[in-house]
């Protein structure tokens, strides 16, 4: 049973340190349970350079695989690691999911890949991750959070 309703923000790929560091700031402080990054962007001039035409809202897949890396590791490191993050844009292999948790995601979601590849893609990416971890030297996907971002408990304090 849930006992506490959680309160999960989706933040658009493409915001700039500024607003990061500030959103990182309240949403620490204010012990939001959750950031969702991906899926969107809100600059008119990103989509045009991106896609070659003016749009806004909802974007998935491919394209948005490296702007959401940089976004997950920007949010991890702006909030030292103390916010989880599900990540979503571009993850369409088990290498894909590893890299986002490794950049600070605590989850992935995927969408694109179930509709180009099918519903057993989740469970392809999954026995990926799971040997990524294993062979990582990680003993679960927790300690592979934000690894490549040398965050540590310590420098949390």
């Amino acid at each position: 049973p849930i006992t506490k309703t959680k309160l999960v923000i989706k933040l658009p790929l493409d915001l700039n340190q500024t607003q990061i560091d500030l959103l990182a700031d309240v949403f620490v402080n204010t012990h939001i349970d959750g950031i969702i990054l991906g899926g969107y962007l809100s600059s008119v001039s990103l989509s045009q350079k991106l896609f070659g035409k003016k749009a806004l809202g909802y974007i998935a897949g491919q394209p948005l695989k490296d702007l959401s890396n940089r976004s997950v590791a920007a949010f991890y490191k702006a909030t030292k690691g103390q916010v989880p993050i599900i990540a979503c844009g571009g993850i369409f292999t088990g290498d894909d999911a590893f890299e986002k948790i490794t950049l600070g995601a605590t989850l992935v979601q995927i969408h694109s890949a179930i509709l180009f590849k099918g519903p057993s893609i989740g469970n392809q990416i999954a026995k990926r991750l799971a040997f990524l971890i294993k062979t990582n030297g990680f003993r679960n996907v927790q300690e592979a959070v934000g690894s490549a971002n040398k965050i540590t408990p310590e420098s949390n304090a």
